[in-house]
């Protein structure tokens, strides 16, 4: 970086700008290097950190550049935070030296103890103009590519920040990219308002130094004040300045048409977080001449990787293609390249990428993987960035990994939440989260400001999102908590608080009967009858259960439907009235001689029945249990379960009239069972791929494996032991697995001897569930009945659809069918 950032005594323009204060390059330069030779003497070198600890001033920049002049990487501290917080960043870094303002020091960092050494920096001294540059005889050593230039902490997912630490090499790509594509000259003047504990700060504070051109300072603690960004903007001719989008979005809307007066601004730079299209046009709309770009980088990857030229009337703002000297790779679990228009996690390649986070070898080995498509000794940094390449070759972004939650059964980006909130007309803010409700768990949208049109709001979101990732309570905030970053404060986001109204009691035996199941299932005391069961908490998932209560309680036809078209419990007790049941309840039924399949049964059942050797259909699960298993015990307690789930001790066989079940007595099933015990570990993965053929064998098979670990006597005992079972799709899915496990604990403990209860045999089984279906669908040979209905539902609405669907492909479809995964 001293190569590329060479500030000359002898150039004429204002390097600095502070106030009423102006710093020369020649003035400049000459403390820079004089603190510079201080520092050395001091001890500092290559990779020797350097704490900063001083608000936004000329002290604060000529102390980061000495830093980095000298040949140490700068730490900038957050001097709001906790002492332990600054303490554990400097003991991570291993910092041993902290500059602040001379003679205002934090309290914060006042209270370190030693061996911190705080050194104060003074630029009102007088310094000879004259002072030379460093020689790099002078340093401790050469500065080399791979040397730090700066360590920045980012908050931690366990809640301590993390370190990363940047090369001077990576950091000379970001800047000389960033000069060369954007035209900077020396006549250019840039705001520096990004907190110093932000990396975008860093190409805003070197820069500037690599042209010539003048930097202007923000007042500390302003740089979020949109008016007094704009005076300074007016004031000083600014022509490049960044924003965060969602203070982008502030300064828009503050501004006003005001905007449109900031004539000297040249070229504006977005980064942080995803930028609205709504934002991006305001801005172009008031500024026509201004340069719009949408910049991206996570702090791994020094700064911004990606860029886009925003462009007049653009419907979205993807994050752009890679910069000169690095690889983006969108890849999916596997580390498999994924086709364009496919969601995939976003991996960074290149020369800035991060050397890795100070003092935490394993979370860099995490984080920072082996290049599968580069040469050896290459990496990836894993963004946990959800994204996807779109049709004209960019990137575009679609939300973080980590905000990926599944709601009522249903996968969600909250990123993708938040930007169609964030388009919405008035919304200056936005932000979505998954909050728990005793009803259970609903998602919650944080607008601001809080007089916002929710109604158009809603619509918004009704037009642009599918009903499950709509928000179903709304929090209008006067203003949205951020952090000192710019960014949507998450954990400072209110608990929405669920209104409640005047009670107006029941008056009659339904209604007394659904409020009761209404207060049940919401966890509450007692409910309105009046009220909406979703404006009390309520979901569709809750609404599930309260329609089956009260379908039970009253006896009669109740659906989810109803429940929304008539929430309140008055409502909903008038649209019963009167109303019996038109189908039969599921409960415990006779057996015939001949027990029908279900018709999902029936259609596997076809399948297996035309390849008995294929696992398409086969549900494996893995147990690893530490130490030795009983195996007799596992035994009793799979055959346990089975007695417990008829539908696991079940074969179908067919004759003349199709397949019917047949369910095996316990005896008989513990005969025909497929448990083994095995030494061989390619037998456990052989038996999860392994056929069935249910129309005479029992869908499930146990294999047991027990690693003894080796070694003498002493060390003889059981390392760990693997247990694999494999159940066909015919009597399991994937919400079987849960239920068949804790079964199968709560046996093997009663087996071991742990004195647990039995649990209570089931009212119903799938046999019953078969008969019942079987008993309201009908035939699909009966033209009268619902099943030939929907059969022809479906025929008239699927005629003429392509035998082949045309999706992108990563690779050639195949010529036969193969369900082998990889």
């Amino acid at each position: 970086m001293t190569e590329v950032v060479r500030m000359s005594a002898a150039s004429p323009g204002v390097a600095v700008v502070c106030g009423d204060r102006r710093v020369t390059y020649a003035e400049f330069a000459a403390r820079v290097n004089d603190l510079a030779r201080w520092l050395i003497a001091a001890g500092v070198g290559p990779d020797v950190a350097v704490g900063v600890a001083m608000p936004r001033s000329v002290e604060m920049l000529v102390a980061i550049h000495a830093i980095v002049e000298a040949g140490g990487h700068y730490v900038p501290l957050d001097v709001d935070a906790p002492l332990d917080r600054v303490r554990y960043m400097l003991d991570t870094a291993d910092a041993r030296i902290v500059l602040v303002v001379d003679g205002a020091a934090p309290a914060v960092i006042a209270d370190l103890p030693e061996p911190i050494r705080v050194i104060g920096v003074d630029t009102w001294v007088p310094i000879d103009p004259a002072t030379p540059p460093i020689a790099d005889a002078e340093r401790r050593a050469p500065i080399r590519p791979d040397d730090a230039a700066y360590t920045l902490f980012t908050s931690g997912s366990t809640g301590r920040p993390k370190g990363v630490t940047v090369s001077h090499s990576a950091i000379v790509n970001r800047l000389e990219w960033m000069r060369e594509w954007y035209g900077f000259k020396d006549s250019d003047v840039v705001l520096q308002k990004t907190p110093i504990t932000f990396d975008v700060s860093v190409w805003e504070l070197f820069l500037p130094a690599t042209v010539g051109a003048t930097l202007v300072l923000a007042e500390p603690d302003r740089h979020g004040d949109p008016d007094h960004i704009a005076d300074l903007i007016t004031t000083e001719n600014v022509t490049v300045i960044h924003f965060v989008p969602s203070m982008l979005a502030t300064f828009v809307d503050v501004l006003g048409p005001r905007l449109s007066g900031l004539r000297s601004l040249r070229a504006m730079f977005t980064s942080g977080e995803a930028l609205a299209a709504a934002t991006a046009q305001a801005v172009l709309a008031e500024l026509p001449a201004l340069e719009l770009h949408n910049l991206y980088g996570p702090t791994e990857a020094a700064v911004d990787v990606t860029a886009h030229h925003v462009l007049p009337g653009e419907a979205t703002v993807p994050i752009g293609v890679p910069v000169p000297s690095t690889t983006t790779f969108v890849l999916d679990a596997r580390l498999q390249l994924v086709p364009v228009g496919v969601p995939g996690e976003l991996y960074l390649g290149g020369i800035q990428i991060a050397r890795g986070y100070a003092s935490a070898s394993a979370l860099t080995a995490e984080r920072f993987v082996a290049d599968p498509f580069g040469p050896p000794g290459a990496r990836l940094y894993r963004t946990g960035d959800l994204v996807r390449w779109n049709s004209a070759g960019e990137i575009e972004y679609l939300g973080r990994t980590d905000f990926q939650v599944k709601l009522r059964g249903q996968r969600m980006e909250l990123g993708e939440v938040e930007a169609v909130l964030a388009s919405a007309p008035g919304v200056v803010h936005a932000a979505a989260a998954v909050v728990d409700f005793p009803a259970g768990a609903q998602l919650v949208g944080y607008v601001s400001p809080d007089d916002v049109d929710l109604d158009a709001v809603r619509a918004t979101v009704t037009r642009a999102l599918p009903e499950y990732m709509r928000p179903t309570l709304w929090v209008p905030m006067a203003v949205m908590p951020r952090n000192s970053a710019g960014k949507v404060a998450r954990r400072a986001l209110p608990r929405p608080e669920i209104e409640v109204r005047e009670i107006v009691a029941p008056e009659t035996g339904p209604e007394t009967e659904i409020a009761a199941i209404y207060a049940d299932v919401l966890g509450l005391d007692r409910v309105s009858v009046t009220e909406s069961f979703f404006d009390l908490g309520g979901n569709s998932l809750a609404a599930t259960r309260v329609a089956a209560r009260v379908a039970q309680t009253l006896d009669a036809d109740v659906t989810v439907r109803d429940l929304f078209d008539t929430p309140t419990v008055r409502g909903l007790a008038n649209a019963l009235t009167g109303r019996g049941r038109t189908r039969a309840q599921l409960t415990a039924r006779p057996r015939p001689q001949r027990l029908p399949l279900s018709t999902a049964q029936s259609r596997m059942w076809f399948i297996n029945q035309f390849d008995t050797d294929s696992s398409a259909y086969n549900i494996p699960m893995g147990l690893r249990v530490e130490g030795a298993v009983d195996t007799d015990a596992l035994r009793l307690a799979v055959l346990d379960v089975l007695a417990r789930h008829e539908v696991l001790r079940t074969v179908y066989p067919s004759d003349g009239a199709g397949p019917y079940q047949r369910i095996l007595e316990t005896d008989a099933a513990a005969e025909e069972l497929d448990f083994a015990v095995t030494d061989d570990e390619a037998e456990l993965a052989a038996s999860a791929v392994r056929g069935f053929d249910v129309s005479s064998r029992l869908p499930i098979r146990v294999r047991v494996r027990t690693d003894r670990g080796g070694g003498r006597a002493a060390e003889d005992r059981a390392a760990h032991s693997d247990v694999v079972i494999t159940v066909h799709h015919i009597a399991f899915d994937g919400e079987s697995s849960p239920v068949f496990v804790g079964d199968l604990l709560n046996a093997y403990l009663r087996r071991t001897g742990a004195g647990i209860d039995a649990p209570l045999p089931l009212p119903v089984q799938y046999a019953d569930f078969a008969l019942w279906q079987r008993e309201v669908v009908g035939d699909v040979a009966d033209p009268g009945s619902p099943a030939a209905a929907a059969m022809a539902y479906w025929r008239a609405h699927l005629a003429g659809l392509p035998a082949v669907t045309d999706l992108p492909m990563d690779r050639p479809r195949p010529a036969v069918l193969d369900t082998t995964a990889g």
